[in-house]
């Protein structure tokens, strides 16, 4: 309530990790540095728990530049917070299991061009990630496979999926036979 709040620093709100970040904040408003400041930070609520905060801190002055009060907005983004740590876990996942999947795995992007590759791809194929990354999906393929792939991915396109036969050159010239399985991701 406002009277367990009056007359407390706003240091003894903060959680210790972000205090010395937030007097640092606070202080270019106050020393005239900045007129207003916008971040992030944690508080301590009265039951402990921690809350998020999208803090905007202004100082209001005199017309001789003495500084008469200063105004700061807080915003609870506490759930906005945690929604973008379960993503961030999230993605971490799925780049952990894309990467040690017992399978080939590649990404293309609209004109067939690798975007991501995983470890056993590499370990497949021969090849390092900074010489695929990059590259036409049909410049690994056996020519004879060449104009196939390039009439056939317009069609994987429209309809979001395919399943296509190939023999790919692997970096030593041998030739690898693969069963393709391919579906449209989208962002």
């Amino acid at each position: 309530n406002p009277e367990e709040l009056r007359n407390r620093k706003f240091q003894e709100l903060t959680h210790p990790d972000d205090v010395e970040f937030s007097e640092r904040e606070v202080r270019k408003v106050i020393s005239g540095e900045k007129e207003s400041i916008r971040f992030n930070k944690r508080y301590l609520k009265k039951d402990g728990s921690i809350m998020w905060a999208d803090v905007l801190a202004n100082a209001r002055r005199a017309l001789d530049g003495t500084l008469v009060y200063f105004m700061t907005s807080i915003i609870d983004i506490t759930e906005r917070k945690q929604n973008e740590e379960q993503l961030r876990e999230s993605e971490e996942r799925f780049a952990m299991l894309f990467q040690q999947a017992p399978l080939g795995y590649q990404s293309l992007d609209e004109q067939g061009r690798f975007l991501e590759v995983n470890q056993k791809w590499l370990d497949t194929f021969g090849y390092e990630k900074d010489e695929v990354i990059g590259k036409w999906f049909g410049d690994f393929l056996a020519p004879e496979y060449r104009d196939s792939f390039r009439a056939r991915f317009p069609i994987f396109k429209a309809q979001g999926y395919i399943h296509s036969e190939f023999e790919i050159i692997g970096k030593f010239g041998e030739r690898i036979f693969i069963a393709f399985d391919g579906q449209i991701g989208h962002e």
